[in-house]
Parts: C-alpha cells; sequence; structure tokens
C-alpha cells in the first residue's frame, strides 16, 4: 500500500491557496459585508442599551406574562433580569443579546425563502440535505477559524458561526411546514382563483407557521 501514501493529494495546500485567493481577491466583498453585519448589530446593541435596565426589565417581564399568561414566570423572569443587573453583566447579556437576535433575523431572512423552494422543489431539498447535515454536525470552530480569517476580529465571526450552525433548523422546519399544509386547503385556494404566490402567502405559510416560529 505504499503506492498509496507515498503520493499525497495536497488537499491542505488547495485549500491555503483557496482562502489566500478569497482574502485577495474578495476583501472588498467580505470588509463589505462584515461592516454591515457589525453595524446591524451595533443598532441592536444600541437599542437594547438606550433604556434604563430597570425599564427593560419591566418590558421583558410584560412579554414574558403575554406569552405565558403566568404571573410567577413574569416575576421569575424580571428577578432574574435584576439579579443580572445586580451582578454587573447587564452589558454583556445586551451584548449577547443582540448577536442572538442578528442571527435569528439573517436565520430567518435566508431560511423561510430556502425552505419554501425547498419544499416546492424536493430535488432541491434532496440536494442540499447532505449540506444542512454537515451544517449541524461540524462542530462550530471548524467554521469559526475561516469566519474569522475572511472577516477579521469582532462579534460578525460569531454572528457567521451561529447562523450556520442554526440555519439548517430554519430552512428544514420551514420545508415541514409547507409541505404538509393539506391539500384540501391548496385545492379550495385554487378553486377560488388564487394563483401560486397567493396560496403560498394566504394558505401554506399561515398554515406552517408553527414550525417556522419552532425554526
Amino acid at each position: 500500500m505504499d503506492w498509496l501514501t507515498d503520493t499525497k493529494i495536497p488537499i491542505g495546500k488547495w485549500a491555503k491557496g483557496f482562502v489566500d485567493f478569497l482574502t485577495d481577491n474578495g476583501a472588498w466583498f467580505f470588509d463589505g459585508l462584515a461592516f454591515a453585519l457589525e453595524n446591524f448589530i451595533e443598532a441592536l446593541l444600541f437599542l437594547l442599551q438606550l433604556p434604563h435596565p430597570f425599564l427593560m426589565a419591566i418590558v421583558v417581564a410584560a412579554l414574558a406574562w403575554v406569552l405565558r399568561r403566568s404571573i410567577g414566570f413574569a416575576l421569575f423572569v424580571f428577578l432574574g433580569i435584576l439579579l443580572i443587573v445586580n451582578q454587573g453583566y447587564w452589558e454583556e447579556t445586551t451584548e449577547t443579546l443582540a448577536l442572538v437576535l442578528a442571527a435569528t433575523m439573517v436565520c430567518m431572512a435566508i431560511g423561510i425563502p430556502v425552505g419554501i423552494l425547498a419544499a416546492r422543489r424536493p430535488v432541491f431539498y434532496a440536494a442540499i440535505r447532505p449540506v444542512l447535515d454537515l451544517m449541524q454536525t461540524i462542530p462550530t470552530f471548524v467554521y469559526l477559524i475561516p469566519a474569522l480569517i475572511l472577516f477579521g476580529l469582532g462579534m460578525v465571526p460569531g454572528l457567521i458561526a451561529t447562523v450556520v450552525f442554526a440555519l439548517p433548523a430554519s430552512i428544514r422546519l420551514t420545508q415541514l411546514g409547507i409541505s404538509e399544509t393539506p391539500d384540501e386547503l391548496k385545492e379550495a385556494g385554487s378553486a377560488f382563483g388564487g394563483n401560486s404566490w397567493q396560496i403560498l402567502w394566504k394558505i401554506e405559510i399561515p398554515s406552517a407557521l408553527p414550525q417556522i416560529r419552532l425554526g
């Protein structure tokens, strides 16, 4: 088996050449994307840190009550935020929350359209399924390092790594929700003269909203 090991395929050299090509020729794209994403995160962070922490605790507790209809849960959330402020971690908490909110919005902006396309085109979904599996199974630090090389230090590489890991769930659940829309509803929409876009927006997406929200 020496013939198989003596001549190694230069995968590492090819990978380095590809990364060097991206950094040399695509710096304008990656710098521009990093600038846009960083400003987006900074805007969210500004909005989160603008009100007084006590006011934010009241707002979040009220939101918790609206979602759960539980005074005990809302009080727990309120006291939990006060504990964070008491320990001096409010700034770090808002930074993490801004990153999570930005990643969620990016995942929705990409995942929902791709999920709809995957539901409409089974061949396309079959083609991207192995990619989605890799995105969910490869450790985060594997694609965090290339993100650092391409986008530099800061919150943007963390956003990219979070999106890569979380995006498959958004795509899969959107695809599942659209695919499971009852045929009777779509047939009724067609019978009343609805075109494909009207059926999508007024029947399929509302029917798939629980799965989309879960994603």
